[in-house]
Order: C-alpha cells, then sequence, then structure tokens
C-alpha cells in the first residue's frame, strides 16, 4: 500500500483498496475494526460506545458483559454487522451512498426474531434491536420496528471517545493503539461531511454564534439534494452568507460550471434560506416558465421571487416549527427535500451528481 505513514490509515485504504465500488463493506469493516481494537484495549470505553450508538429501551450491552462484534454472516453473507452477548443479539445494516431496502430490513426483522427466540433471550419482539446505519439517521415509517442511527452521531462519539483517550494519556506518553484508529477514522469520517452539529439556536444580526453550524447544516442539505461544489459565498454589496454551487452545462453536460445555483440566509431573516438560481439555469427556469403556462400557478406552493433586472430567481424556505428541536439528521432532510422540490418543479429535473 503506497503511504508514507502519516496519511491517515482509512484514507489510505479507501484510496489504495476497492472501496469505492464497495463503500458501505468498507465503512461497516472499518466500523467494526476500531470497535474491536477499543475493546481490546479499553472494554468499558468500547461498551459504551455501543451504547452511545445503539440506543435501546435498556442497555444494549450491560457494563461488564462479554460482548462481541463481527460483520459480512447470515444468509448469504449479507449482514454487516452483528453484535452479540450471552443475553443479547442485535443486527445493523450500513448504508452510505445506496438507499435503505424495506424487504431487507423485513427479512432482517424475521431472521433476528428467530435467531432470538431460539436463544431464549427476552426482548419485547415490538422492539427488536434491528438498527439501521445511515449518513443522517433520518428514521422512515415503513411499518417495521427497527431504530435508525446516524454516521454523524457515530463520528461524534468517536471525537468524544479520542479526547478522553488523550486526557488519559499514560506516564509513558503512550498512547493504546486502539487510539489512532479512533482518531484516523475520526478524521476520516469528518473529511466526507459528518463533522456536523446540531443547530440549536438560530443566528441572528447581534449574535453569530451559531453561524458555523448553521451553515454546515444548509452545505450538507444542499449536498443531500445533489447539489456540488460548495463554495462560501459572502457579496460586497449585500448582507447575505450562504453557498454557491455549479452545474454541468453544454448540450453533452460533460463540463461543470461554477456559480449556478446559491443557498443561504440574510442576516436581517436567518430563519428563512433562499435558494437562488442565476446564470444558464435561470435561463432554462425561464424557458420553461413561457412553455409551460400553469407552471407559474404549480410554482405558487412556493414564496419565490424573480429578479428579472439581475437574471435571477430566488425561492424562500421559512425553517418549520420546532426546527431548533429536530435532530441534525431531520434538520438536513428539510432543507435537503425542500431544495429537490424546488429543482423537480422548478426545473423539472433533480442534479445530477458529479
Amino acid at each position: 500500500m503506497p503511504t508514507t505513514g502519516k496519511e491517515n490509515v482509512f484514507d489510505a485504504l479507501f484510496k489504495w483498496g476497492d472501496s469505492k465500488s464497495k463503500e458501505e463493506d468498507f465503512y461497516s469493516k472499518s466500523l467494526i475494526l476500531v470497535l474491536q481494537r477499543l475493546k481490546r484495549d479499553n472494554q468499558e470505553m468500547a461498551t459504551d460506545f455501543v451504547n452511545s450508538l445503539f440506543p435501546f429501551h435498556c442497555e444494549l450491552v450491560r457494563p461488564g458483559t462479554e460482548w462481541d462484534i463481527i460483520g459480512q454472516i447470515g444468509k448469504d453473507h449479507r449482514l454487516d454487522i452483528l453484535l452479540e452477548a450471552a443475553d443479547m443479539l442485535a443486527y445493523v445494516e450500513v448504508k452510505w451512498g445506496s438507499k435503505p431496502n424495506k424487504k431487507q430490513l423485513r427479512d432482517y426483522r424475521d431472521e433476528l426474531l428467530d435467531r432470538i427466540q431460539k436463544k431464549n433471550i427476552k426482548w419485547n419482539e415490538d422492539k427488536p434491536p434491528l438498527f439501521l446505519l445511515t449518513k443522517f439517521g433520518v428514521d422512515k415509517d415503513w411499518g417495521i420496528p427497527y431504530k435508525e442511527v446516524s454516521w454523524v452521531d457515530t463520528c461524534l462519539i468517536l471525537g468524544n471517545i479520542k479526547g478522553k483517550l488523550e486526557k488519559g494519556l499514560p506516564d509513558n506518553n503512550l498512547m493504546p493503539e486502539a487510539y489512532f484508529l479512533v482518531r484516523d477514522f475520526y478524521e476520516f469520517l469528518r473529511r466526507n461531511g459528518m463533522g456536523i452539529e446540531k443547530v440549536q439556536k438560530i443566528v441572528e444580526p447581534d449574535n453569530l454564534i451559531d453561524l458555523r453550524k448553521y451553515l454546515f447544516v444548509i452545505q450538507t442539505g444542499c449536498t443531500k439534494a445533489k447539489l456540488r461544489g460548495a463554495a462560501p459565498g459572502i457579496p460586497e454589496d449585500e448582507d447575505w452568507i450562504g453557498w454557491w454551487f455549479k452545474e454541468k452545462t453544454g448540450k453533452e453536460k460533460k463540463h461543470w460550471k461554477e456559480k449556478q445555483y446559491w443557498c443561504g440566509f440574510y442576516l436581517q431573516e436567518p430563519s428563512q434560506i433562499g435558494f437562488g438560481l442565476t446564470d444558464e439555469v435561470y435561463k432554462i427556469f425561464k424557458n420553461r416558465i413561457t412553455g409551460k403556462r400553469d407552471l407559474e400557478q404549480i410554482l405558487s406552493k412556493f414564496t419565490w421571487e424573480d429578479y428579472k433586472d439581475n437574471k435571477c430567481a430566488e425561492f424562500f424556505f421559512g425553517l418549520p416549527a420546532g426546527f431548533l428541536d429536530l435532530s441534525v439528521g431531520h434538520q438536513v432532510e428539510s432543507i435537503a427535500e425542500f431544495i429537490k422540490d424546488v429543482l423537480h418543479t422548478a426545473l423539472g429535473r433533480e442534479i445530477e451528481a458529479e
């Protein structure tokens, strides 16, 4: 593996392996490796990690209990992660880029309940320990009892463990082996956009303490809606702050053109997010309005402005009531759904991923 030794081990493995075609396998195996090594060095900390990441109506793993974590087992070796102890059995299905599969979750639910019964483990059948690990952990009601958790939370917990390990530096200044894996996986997840924090207070003109969090949640929502090329935008002549995004141009859609969309907010009204179309995207939008007579009526469900003199249009999204009480996954999802709705309704399409 061509690495200098200073390179993050997970960056190196991802770069030089075939991980890009099997992202979910890479992420699940990496998590298993980190937990196994942490458990060997500090079982109490590893147990806390499991109980924090996989919340249950009671502690999933009782403190002091011997437990194991393995992957790629079950029928056709498709199950990503199995957590097992004498009195506990839990399944974890891992997703990164692909969407969850309802039938797969139902099959895992049935298989898990069958194994729990055979092991005489006492669990509530209405709430089996079945978990779905996705980027943002936004639950969907499929009529299947499961709990969705997130890579965002995984990153947060890893950061906390990293800090605890650093504070507990041994007298000989030698870190436990697990520390380096925890540190590298934490940094790897952060670089892949999972280091976001929940917005707890909307910024105001005289209080910009939560500005970074708010901007990062907006950026992540745009990324989830498949916008690409995020670049900070702070126009000199306006009190607007946010992000610019690019778009593929030309008949064959081979080239990317910068600054075709923007998404951000005006400091006088930060609880309202603006999503803008400009340049060539605005031309497409205007041509579509001209060619489709009922489009303006359809667009009436949005609050929007057509800045004809500046050749751009802006759609506004007022943050829903209780936005600050939502999980970070639901905060991101609400912004992403708004943007996808605008793209579909105003332009009649979704943005192509880079």
